[in-house]
């Protein structure tokens, strides 16, 4: 829940700088994503969802399609420092 909390607290703070947000998240994670979305969405964000496999949504990251993934924290250190 901590990382939930910390994701609602990101998102909002990087909501003013882009026209809409976009969660991404590993199928584990949809139900608690989908309802921070959905508490962003009734607070008059706009924010969307995307719940696929953890590699597709590192791909679209570097695409910048994707503002934020919530994943495994040891899954997405990794890949960062492959694609760094």
């Amino acid at each position: 829940m901590k990382k939930i909390a910390f994701i609602l607290a990101l998102t909002a703070s990087v909501s003013f700088c882009a026209d809409q947000l976009i969660i991404a998240a590993g199928g584990g994670y949809k139900k608690p994503v989908s309802a921070v979305i959905e508490n962003l969405k009734k607070e008059g964000m706009d924010v969307a969802g995307s719940f696929a496999n953890l590699d597709q949504l590192v791909i679209q990251s570097r695409e910048n399609k994707i503002s934020f993934i919530v994943g495994d924290e040891a899954f997405l250190k990794k890949k960062r420092s492959k694609y760094h």
